[in-house]
């Protein structure tokens, strides 16, 4: 059982954290729950936009109100409800988070809801509560039979506190891809399957099937701010090269076929510069 001031624990989230960032950390969660488990290759976690029921006038998309992230992880057994339920959790220390990214959840929603189905022998119990707002992280916790004989957990974000700018599933879809690209390039990662649909029915596009060789070369490109703080980490860490210019970086991962470039926006823009200055010279219109 948890005693902890959570409004505080929330209002001590300052920097480095947006609207997205309890979707990401809900996201990395089910990848773990995922791996914990041992079903990657059949995993799936799926993100749901939810709306309101009125459209604002200078838009045809209805606010967003909420997220679900639903997976097929291993639940949320005994040992998995007592990290949650702890401020500071050794298990997410060590799989590489903070250890209390979930508070994250409330500073940007309203309400959060949990159903996990988990097993328990040869059993499959049902665990639903709320995330507590006073002193207890976990509360209304109630555990049943479950009907279902699989594995999962939803996790239901409601109310949003912060308006979010992008309102189409592909803007958002975009936004999430940004966030969780250092999350799925690592080598020795495996990752399961992640959808984003709308509740209304509407659902990523998704064009004609590219045929892809064994041998077909793939290019990823990352802008950002080179901070002293970027650059050891690329260099120290991810073992990226330094462009020539000094004003980017670059690696190849040989056994994913994969040449990633990591540019500074001053790069980006000294180039397309360059580039539109020899295209217009060349049609003349200087």
């Amino acid at each position: 059982m948890s005693n902890v001031i959570i409004k505080r624990a929330v209002e001590n989230i300052r920097r480095g954290t947006s609207v997205y960032t309890p979707i990401i950390e809900l996201v990395v969660n089910s990848i773990q729950a995922i791996e914990e488990k041992g079903n990657v290759d059949e995993g799936e976690i799926n993100v749901v936009i939810k709306r309101s029921g009125q459209t604002k006038t200078d838009s045809a998309e209805r606010d967003i109100t909420g997220f679900t992230i639903e997976d097929n992880g291993i639940g949320f057994t005994p040992k998995n409800r007592e990290s949650f339920d702890t401020l500071y959790t050794d298990k997410k220390i060590k799989e590489g988070g903070k250890g209390f990214g979930r508070f994250t959840c409330l500073k940007y929603f309203e309400d959060v809801h949990v159903s996990s189905t988990f097993a328990e022998g040869d059993s499959f119990l049902q665990r639903t509560f709320k995330m507590g707002k006073k002193t207890e992280i976990i509360v209304d916790e109630e555990i049943t039979e479950s009907e279902s004989a699989e594995t999962g957990t939803k996790i239901s974000l409601k109310g949003l506190k912060t308006p979010i700018p992008e309102r189409t599933v592909n803007t958002i879809s975009r936004v999430l891809v940004e966030k969780l690209l250092p999350f799925f390039i690592k080598d020795d990662k495996k990752c399961p399957k992640v959808y984003l649909a709308d509740e209304s029915g509407e659902k990523v596009l998704e064009g004609r099937e590219i045929q892809i060789a064994a041998n077909t070369p793939f290019y990823g490109y990352v802008i950002c701010e080179l901070t002293r703080k970027v650059k050891e980490w690329l260099e120290e860490v991810k073992d990226f090269k330094p462009l020539p210019d000094r004003m980017g970086y670059f690696r190849r991962h040989s056994n994913l076929n994969l040449y990633i470039e990591v540019l500074s926006w001053e790069k980006v823009l000294k180039d397309s510069t360059m580039r539109n200055k020899i295209f217009f010279h060349k049609l003349g219109l200087e």
